[in-house]
């Protein structure tokens, strides 16, 4: 062997440190050229101005380069000598993408093998480990928690908004009833009568097993149960089919001040602060990148890792392009109503063995696939994932692939992805955001996490520069949110162009239209991006160059930072403090007209004072559910208050109409509303729809059961002293021939609920199920009526071609006298509610 190193004449080779320059001494493979102008820029900029800052986020168009970015500064790390680093993906499938890429470009790097151990090269400070999120952020982690913690110089957290996802999901005990069902058993029935009166129907829905249903415990609730439900998961927490011994050393010490939420299928037990320090090898790192796609906020940053809001307001950017890669977004629906979701579905899922190009589902969950499997799709799990995306990456395009809730961790560049079809809006998968969603109606807060999921989704297809692809939006509730300016503003400054355009493009199609084929109208568009026409790129490009930056809104960052805050006092006992910050954001930051986010708050304060002085505390209780009747009902002091006539009907109906910019605008609404409206919806969004729709036609509407814990699914006032109560039973089955002697009681009850509430009143009570026969076992009320799927779809139809009606009219102007004609035309009068127009009586 011969030796090189006594040939050097004494001259030590030194290690480059700024990471340009490690770049250019790498052995990459021959295809990798220079490095490109975002990647320069951004290297630049950390060395230069901010290595010797502990925190960074790296912003940059998804495509551009940030795994090498990444890998680069913890290169520069090491050749400094400052010591162990890591890189940390959200999955393992990135972690193999990852390692691919390092290996291409000559960047020393280990990986946490099978022998379970922490590679030597790693902790030494000699090599890059590439790990993914769950090895690391979890309650046995073989980093070590608290003091015990290995120390790291520098970690990088790629897709952070993932890693997030991971972190949180780390520090919550879920207890599956599937799979643990005796501790399941065990805590629901230390809670049971308790939570009797947050929901009694809700209550026994979940002891029956909907797992649809969510119930949250009550702060004064868990505070009296929280020791024995700890003797509990104590006990069990060893055995080998515990699903929650990764989390149980990360909150046990914290336990009374945990949120504990119910629903059929599984019990999440989660604290209301995430003690991030525990995992010491993170919070003590001397560096800390996180790298971020150009998601428009990084606001979950303050509460999900503790980072400060400058940190966020002065991110590593690229300056020199606000957009990458091309997007033409359509809406097929709005092109034409015949092209509903499931007829795209089956347009496009089908196999073909000559198609050149990859077709991608993204819908929301598994049980959204159906219908997708159903008309011949693949449906990717995480047994044949690396297979058929596999497959795809090498130019198999026979099949159509959906994916199920993954909107983030997936490269599908080029040809792999030409046309992307993201069915329906997301939702929440954790039981405390089911909640939040739930109560948590006009928040901003939730809202930015919809259009954050929508935007990830929205980036799977498109990969680079000069990456292109067509993306169709499908479901009535994820075109009413890219439509409405309410979500639109949190999409980043590109997406909201993309859209924009989008609707543009929708719209030509339409005023173009050579005949009157829907799926010709649809196909001979999506062409026009596929076939690389001239004109669309120039249009496309014309009016992504016209993108102007905006200034940041910094208020959702100084609210969450306030709840961190406000977390933090009570944590450490000091609960006036820890009420006096929540004030701060009633005060400078909730529109006194935003009720429910006054409630929320308002419950804040109630659950921070309890422990000091309970009879305050249940004092904004009552002031929180007064304002938000989907909070907790207070322990005691509630009174319900009655459902009135407090406007002329016609007059409610204008009001509902002008609110909507514009007919477009009131069709999207109006569609979501409908589209929960069926047979076969949630039970829950059924209910809400069947509120709303009363509220559009004028009606004064809620639902007692949900806002008062007691009572009917939904109540309408239709006239002064006429009510007509609706229990909701429409995911029952269909064909089932008879109505049970279970939900014939609960009719009772919500009669029994509604004379106690409403002595002397005219009421009509409503059963929504597809059969009219009692079974012999049951009885009921003489005046219940039966709303059956033939009645539904009648009232689906007659509202829908009502509102249609104002297509020809200035929603300004419309006439009283007009809107009574057409109410009477589309028989949706108060007299064809009581008649037999859509009710039957049951036998």
């Amino acid at each position: 062997m011969i030796n090189f190193k006594k040939r050097l004449e004494g001259v030590k080779a030194d290690l480059k440190i700024n990471p340009i320059e490690i770049y250019d001494t790498l052995d990459r493979a021959s295809d990798k050229g220079p490095l490109r102008p975002s990647q320069n820029e951004i290297l630049k900029e950390w060395f230069n101005s901010r290595q010797e800052q502990r925190d960074h986020i790296i912003k940059l168009h998804t495509g551009q380069g940030k795994t090498l970015i990444g890998l680069l500064i913890l290169q520069s790390r090491i050749n400094s000598g400052k010591g162990a680093c890591i890189y940390v993906c959200p999955n393992i499938y990135l972690v193999e993408q990852t390692c691919n890429q390092a290996k291409q470009f000559g960047i020393p790097f280990c990986v946490y093998g099978e022998d379970k151990i922490l590679p030597q090269e790693f902790i030494n400070g000699d090599k890059i480990l590439i790990i993914h999120s769950q090895l690391i952020f979890n309650g046995k982690t073989k980093f070590g928690l608290k003091t015990k913690s290995l120390k790291l110089d520098s970690i990088v957290l790629d897709d952070s908004h993932s890693c997030i996802d991971t972190i949180e999901d780390s520090f919550t005990v879920k207890v599956s009833r599937e799979d643990n069902n005796e501790i399941y058993d065990e805590i629901f029935n230390l809670l049971e009568t308790l939570l009797e009166d947050q929901g009694y129907a809700k209550l026994y829905e979940i002891k029956d097993g909907d797992r649809e249903q969510v119930l949250s415990v009550p702060y004064w609730i868990w505070r009296n149960k929280f020791k024995d439900i700890t003797d509990v998961l104590s006990h069990h927490k060893d055995e080998e089919k515990s699903s929650y011994k990764f989390a149980w050393d990360l909150i046990k010490d914290n336990i009374e001040d945990c949120f504990c939420l119910i629903s059929g299928d599984k019990i999440e037990i989660k604290p209301y602060r995430n003690p991030i320090e525990k995992y010491g090898s993170f919070y003590n790192a001397n560096c800390r990148i996180f790298m971020s796609a150009t998601t428009n906020n990084d606001s979950f940053f303050i509460k999900g890792l503790g980072l400060k809001k400058e940190t966020i307001l002065n991110p590593i950017v690229f300056n020199n392009n606000l957009w990458s890669g091309e997007k033409m977004i359509l809406f097929p629906y709005h092109m034409d109503d015949r092209l509903t979701r499931n007829e795209v579905i089956t347009l496009f899922s089908g196999n073909d063995p000559k198609r050149k190009l990859g077709i991608i589902g993204l819908t929301t969950g598994f049980s959204r696939t159906n219908t997708w499997k159903n008309a011949g799709a693949t449906v990717i799990t995480s047994k044949n994932i690396k297979e058929k995306v596999g497959r795809l990456l090498d130019g198999h395009f026979d099949e159509t692939l959906v994916f199920a809730n993954r909107y983030d961790g997936i490269d599908l560049p080029d040809s792999s992805c030409r046309v992307l079809i993201i069915d329906s809006k997301p939702f929440s998968e954790t039981l405390y955001d089911k909640y939040q969603e739930e109560v948590r109606l006009d928040s901003d807060v939730i809202d930015v996490k919809i259009a954050q999921k929508i935007e990830q989704g929205l980036g799977r297809g498109v990969r680079g520069e000069k990456d292109f692809c067509v993306i169709l939006l499908i479901g009535n509730d994820i075109l009413n949110v890219v439509s409405n300016d309410r979500y639109r503003k949190f999409f980043s400054e590109q997406t909201q162009m993309q859209i924009k355009i989008g609707l543009q493009v929708t719209k030509f199609a339409v005023e173009d239209a050579e005949n009157d084929d829907a799926q010709n109208l649809l196909i001979n568009t999506i062409n026009q991006c596929l076939k690389r026409d001239e004109n669309w790129k120039d249009f496309y490009k014309q009016e992504m160059d016209s993108i102007k930056k905006s200034h940041k809104n910094q208020e959702i960052l100084e609210i969450l930072e306030i709840e961190r805050d406000s977390e933090e006092a009570y944590s450490s006992g000091q609960y006036l403090v820890a009420q006096g910050l929540i004030q701060s954001i009633l005060d400078n930051y909730v529109d006194k007209f935003n009720i429910t986010e006054r409630g929320w708050y308002l419950q804040q304060i109630a659950r921070f004072l309890f422990p000091k002085n309970s009879i305050d505390s249940n004092k904004f209780q009552i002031n929180a559910h007064r304002n938000n009747r989907s909070l907790y009902k207070p322990n005691n002091g509630m009174e319900i208050t009655r459902l009135t006539i407090n406007e002329d009907r016609i007059e409610k109906i204008k009001k509902w109409i002008k609110q909507c910019n514009g007919f477009i605008d009131l069709k999207y609404k109006l569609d979501a509303l409908l589209g929960d409206f069926l047979f076969g919806s949630n039970a829950d969004k059924f209910e809400q729809s069947l509120e709303l729709l009363g509220e559009c036609l004028g009606f004064e509407s809620e639902r007692p059961e949900k806002y008062w814990k007691e009572g009917p699914d939904n109540l309408w006032c239709i006239a002064k002293g006429k009510y007509l109560l609706f229990e909701c039973k429409n995911e029952v089955d269909e064909n089932r021939a008879e109505i049970y002697k279970k939900e014939s009681g609960q009719m009772a009850n919500s009669i029994h609920w509604f004379e106690k509430n409403y002595p002397k009143m005219d009421l009509t009570p409503i059963m929504i199920i597809n059969t009219r026969k009692l079974s012999k076992d049951a009885s009921c009320d003489k005046r219940v009526k039966i709303m059956k799927k033939n009645k539904v779809n009648l009232f689906h139809r007659n509202i829908k071609a009502f509102f249609n009606e104002f297509s020809s009219h200035d929603l300004e102007t419309v006439t009283s006298s007009q809107i009574t004609a057409m109410l009477a035309a589309h028989s949706l009068t108060t007299e064809h509610f009581l008649d037999d127009t859509y009710l039957d009586k049951f036998v």
